[in-house]
């Protein structure tokens, strides 16, 4: 009887140690793997950005604004802070894009403030993932790092609502040239 009754007490003491082992083996693995994600995540928001540029220049202007509000990558880096700076760089090169679409249009300096918001929103972003990857050690109870979480998720949707508005008002920009010519 007392056999049983230690074995039941050490089954699921050995077996959460088994697998605090297996967590801490394994999580050096999964950094280099969550990485990799990350940048073939990025590279296809890259290669949306080069749909844009193509249509762009075939004077398909519906389609490039199509692929340049898709090729906004709002994930949550988890693994290497290079690769925030890539995104800030990719998101800088998407906003020139709307700028230069913006700039063939005849009243083209009114819609700098959708741009601007945009831009503003995706600094606050890249700022945030800078502080969620110096979190990311902590416990996944931490207050901080729950609120820097909540407030990406707010922040992916105030963006995308952004972005949205931005292609819009590109495309309104078009009607309009239209409607000079």
């Amino acid at each position: 009887m007392s056999t049983l009754l230690v074995a039941l007490v050490l089954i699921p003491v050995a077996t959460a140690l088994v697998a605090l082992v297996l967590y801490l083996l394994a999580r050096p693995l999964l950094v280099p793997g969550l990485s990799a994600l990350e940048r073939l995540r990025l590279r296809r928001s890259i290669g949306r950005a080069a749909r844009c540029d193509a249509y762009l220049s075939a004077g398909r202007l519906d389609a490039a604004l199509r692929e340049l509000e898709q090729s906004f990558c709002l994930m949550t880096v988890r693994g290497d802070p290079a690769t925030i700076d890539q995104l800030a760089a990719h998101h800088v090169g998407l906003l020139s894009r709307a700028l230069a679409i913006a700039d063939t249009a005849p009243d083209g300096r009114v819609r700098l403030l959708a741009v601007a918001k945009v831009e503003r929103l995706l600094d606050r972003r890249h700022a945030m993932l800078r502080a969620a990857l110096q979190l990311q050690g902590r416990p996944a109870g931490d207050t901080r790092r729950a609120q820097i979480t909540r407030e990406l998720h707010r922040n992916g949707r105030s963006i995308r609502a952004a972005v949205r508005e931005l292609t819009a008002d590109l495309q309104l920009l078009r009607e309009r040239r239209r409607v000079h010519h």
